[in-house]
C-alpha cells in the first residue's frame, strides 16, 4: 500500500555561489569566488591544463569541506545545514571517479565497488552485486575484478571506478580524470554512460584535462570552464 506521501523532485542538482575554500593539505590550491549551477540532466565540464595541482573543487561538492565564504548545495539543500546523519545519506546518492583512485586496500575491488551500495541501503547483497556485473559489462568488463587495488591493472580500475560511480543510478556525478590510464578504445563506454545518466536526469560535474571528448558527440549541449589555480571562468563552446 503506497503511504501517499508526494516526492518533490528539485531541478536544482548543485549549485556554487560566491564560494572560497583557502588551501588546506593536500591541496595545491583552494576556490575563489566559485559560481557554478548544474540542474538536471545538465553536464559542466571543467577543464583544467596537463599536471594541473590537487583541487578542492569534488570534496567541496560533495559537502566535505566547509567554504570559508559563501555556499554550496545538494539538492537544494546547504551542505552546512545538514546534520552527519542527513549529509550522508546525501552523499549516497552522488557517485564519484576519484583522479587518484580511491580504493580501499585491503578491500577486493569488487568488494569497493559495492560498498555504499551495501552500507546506506537495505537491498539485498545479491541484487547489488547482480547490478554492479550488469553495469560492468556496460563499461566492457568481462567481469567485475576481486582481486586487491594492488593488483589490478590500472586501465581496469579506471573502468571498475566508473562502475562504482554509476551504480545505483546516483543524481549527482563527479568525474575526476575519468579517463586517466584508460585506453582510447574505450572511451565510447564511457560516453555512452554519460548520456545515459543525463538522459534520466542526472547532473554530472567532469574535470580533465584531456581534451578528446570535446569532440566526442552525444555530451552537447553542456556548460564548459577553464580552472586555473582557484579561478574557475565559463568558456564559449566553439
Amino acid at each position: 500500500m503506497k503511504s501517499g506521501k508526494k516526492i518533490i523532485q528539485v531541478d536544482e542538482i548543485l549549485s556554487f555561489r560566491g564560494v572560497s575554500v583557502a588551501v588546506p593539505p593536500p591541496y595545491e590550491f583552494g576556490l575563489e569566488d566559485v559560481n557554478l549551477v548544474l540542474k538536471r540532466g545538465e553536464l559542466a565540464l571543467i577543464s583544467v591544463d596537463r599536471g594541473h595541482g590537487l583541487s578542492p573543487l569534488a570534496d567541496t561538492a560533495q559537502g566535505l569541506i566547509v567554504p570559508d565564504q559563501g555556499g554550496v548545495n545538494f539538492l537544494e539543500k546547504n551542505w552546512s545545514d545538514l546534520s552527519p546523519a542527513a549529509a550522508a545519506a546525501a552523499r549516497q546518492r552522488i557517485g564519484r571517479v576519484f583522479r587518484g583512485g580511491g580504493w580501499i586496500s585491503n578491500l577486493n575491488i569488487d568488494e569497493n565497488i559495492t560498498l555504499s551500495r551495501r552500507h546506506h541501503t537495505h537491498l539485498p547483497v545479491e541484487e547489488i552485486y547482480r547490478e554492479a556485473e550488469k553495469l560492468g559489462i556496460f563499461f566492457g568488463l568481462k567481469s567485475l575484478p576481486v582481486a586487491r587495488p594492488a593488483h589490478v591493472k590500472k586501465s581496469l580500475l579506471r573502468r571498475a571506478g566508473w562502475v562504482r560511480a554509476f551504480l545505483g543510478d546516483p543524481e549527482l556525478i563527479l568525474l575526476e580524470e575519468p579517463l586517466k590510464d584508460a585506453y582510447t578504445d574505450v572511451l565510447h563506454y564511457l560516453m555512452k554512460g554519460i548520456a545515459g545518466a543525463l538522459s534520466r536526469g542526472a547532473a554530472i560535474l567532469w574535470i580533465t584535462s584531456d581534451q578528446r571528448i570535446l569532440d566526442q558527440p552525444g555530451l552537447a549541449p553542456f556548460k564548459i570552464y577553464r580552472m586555473r589555480g582557484p579561478k574557475l571562468a565559463p568558456l564559449a563552446i566553439s
